[in-house]
């Protein structure tokens, strides 16, 4: 073999060496991206996730006020005498009582 047929072949391997380090760079770029892509993936479901629970949460609190607020009134309603009528009798009893 020649010293230009050697160098040639040194110079062949130089390159392939070089490709495989290339692609290798590559592919660790491309799961690197991959894995960036879940990553933010799984930030969006996560975020997702919170925000339907904020909102189930903000709405429960919602019917609980009004449920609250109902009964609240209710029970103001008999502190004020208005439930307590319905049992009161009139007519013969103020009578009988008079005489």
């Amino acid at each position: 073999m020649a010293v230009s047929e050697s160098v040639l072949v040194m110079s062949v391997t130089e390159a392939v060496t070089s490709v495989k380090e290339a692609v290798t760079s590559v592919t660790g770029a491309v799961v690197l991206v991959s894995r960036t892509v879940v990553s933010v993936k799984w930030a969006k479901e996560t975020r997702d996730l919170s925000v339907s629970t904020r909102e189930a949460c903000e709405e429960d609190t919602l019917n609980w006020e009004a449920k609250m607020s109902a009964s609240l009134l209710m029970i103001s309603g008999m502190d004020k005498g208005e439930g307590e009528t319905m049992g009161e009798t009139t007519g013969p009893e103020l009578e009988l009582n008079e005489t």
